[in-house]
């Protein structure tokens, strides 16, 4: 029974754990100016904690949608999760480099920094997967 039920897509499961790999990795880079070294932020220091949670939970979400047995509907509701993964992410980011540019030098910049675009690859992913497994499902 439980066998029946746990049917991973592996491609999915990658793209899962890649997204959540990067909540280990700076998310920002605060930069005095454009020739120094700047600072990497994790998402756990640029991003408020319901912020923070909100993409925990929805990789986790994504993950165990990726494990569970195959329909439609699954894939439909793992589609939806990464693209609002993708969405939140921008918003958080936008919303914490403005903070961070309030307080800081006048020639300050900052950046993307790694967790963001690991993101990025984990949702591409994410949305290959679901697309080959649309394609495969009638409607």
């Amino acid at each position: 029974m439980l066998r029946r039920s746990v049917n991973p897509d592996s491609v999915a499961v990658t793209g899962s754990v890649i997204g959540l790999l990067s909540l280990l990795t700076g998310w920002l880079t605060l930069k005095p100016n454009r020739v120094a070294s700047g600072t990497s932020l994790s998402l756990w220091q640029v991003a408020d904690w319901y912020g923070a949670a909100a993409v925990l939970a929805l990789w986790l979400l994504c993950l165990v949608l990726s494990l569970v047995s195959r329909s439609k509907l699954r894939t439909v509701v793992l589609g939806v999760a990464a693209n609002l993964i993708l969405v939140i992410v921008f918003i958080f980011a936008g919303q914490a480099a403005e903070r961070l540019i309030a307080g800081a030098a006048p020639f300050a910049r900052v950046s993307l920094g790694a967790g963001i675009w690991l993101t990025v690859a984990g949702v591409y992913v994410l949305v290959f997967a679901v697309r080959q497994k649309l394609r495969d499902q009638p409607l």
